[in-house]
């Protein structure tokens, strides 16, 4: 099975110069239809390791590799949605650069799966609740078709029921992708992971699994 994302010693700063903190190294291998959790709380590091695999933090990197096949896509922890648009524009436009074919339908198809009412797919992201905003912005992710995908705390706002059901939705659209989740919730990554990484806070970081790679 060739790995869609492999990262071999990775170090990223976490602070500037003098008194840098670091994360790492970090090392992994993702093939298709594998998942993987990233554990650790505020400030560990995980939305800078996932922003870096993104390609969206390049000069983080102090030292070490990581290759992660194209497409890829992020969800992020906050809101990075278009408020000029409504929640279905939000992700048929992602759906369209992509080339999806049809990609309002696709759009829809995709928001009503993850639980979002149709009276909000004509919303402005600000007129949703937070967990329905956090929806929008795995919709946006999955409909690209990504190779890899980086869930940023996807699930952060949702009931436990909801998140279970956001997080069978992401399985089973991306069955043949390598998914990075990032989150605080230990017992999300117990459920879904096949292994998992704990970032622990405060001076050197120190990345280790915490679940059997077999589980």
């Amino acid at each position: 099975m060739s790995a869609l994302l492999q990262v071999d010693a990775l170090v990223l700063a976490l602070s500037p110069m003098p008194a840098r903190r670091t994360l790492g190294p970090v090392s992994l291998q993702l093939g298709p239809g594998e998942l993987v959790g990233v554990v650790g709380p505020s400030g560990a590091g995980k939305t800078l390791l996932l922003a870096t695999l993104a390609g969206l933090a390049p000069r983080a990197i102090l030292r070490g590799h990581a290759s992660v096949q194209r497409p890829v896509a992020m969800a992020f922890s906050h809101d990075a949605l278009d408020d000029s648009d409504t929640a279905l524009d939000n992700v048929a436009v992602a759906a369209a650069a992509a080339g999806v074919v049809d990609p309002r339908t696709a759009a829809r198809t995709l928001l009503l799966r993850l639980g979002l009412p149709d009276d909000a797919l004509a919303r402005r992201p600000r007129a949703l609740s937070g967990g329905q905003r956090k929806r929008v912005g795995v919709a946006r992710a999955l409909v690209v078709r990504p190779r890899v995908l980086l869930l940023d705390d996807p699930t952060a706002g949702l009931d436990p029921d909801t998140a279970d059901e956001v997080l069978a939705v992401v399985a089973a659209v991306a069955a043949d992708a390598a998914i990075l989740l990032a989150t605080q919730d230990v017992d999300v990554v117990l459920r879904r992971a096949r292994c998992a990484l704990l970032l622990r806070p405060g001076g050197r970081q120190v990345v280790a699994n915490i679940l059997d790679a077999d589980a």
